[in-house]
């Protein structure tokens, strides 16, 4: 049975095999498609999807605590909101991250 640092471990493995590929086919002078002229701009995107969406789970949640008056979920819902929107301004600066 896995523990929880185990799992962490294997994803995030998993991820740095996956991200390694196409930084390296980018580097060799291969343009991206879809006119990403950078795997950032391609990674950037996709998180500010994740982002996007993860804010507004969390302004749902925090409506439900207000809502009922329950204080748990009005902290989880604007910790949510707060992680949201971190991180589609990290993905609108993956570009800058990413380049070559």
């Amino acid at each position: 049975m896995y523990t929880i640092i185990q799992k962490l471990k294997k994803i995030a493995y998993v991820w740095a095999v996956t991200l390694a590929i196409p930084l390296q086919v980018c580097a060799a002078g291969w343009s991206a498609p879809g006119g990403y002229s950078t795997i950032g701009g391609f990674l950037g995107e996709g998180i500010k999807y994740v982002g996007a969406a993860t804010a507004l789970f969390g302004a749902v949640q925090a409506a439900m605590g207000f809502r009922k008056d329950d204080n748990d979920g009005k902290i989880k819902g604007i910790q949510g909101v707060v992680a949201g929107a971190l991180t589609f301004a990290i993905g609108g600066m993956g570009a800058q991250f990413f380049t070559a």
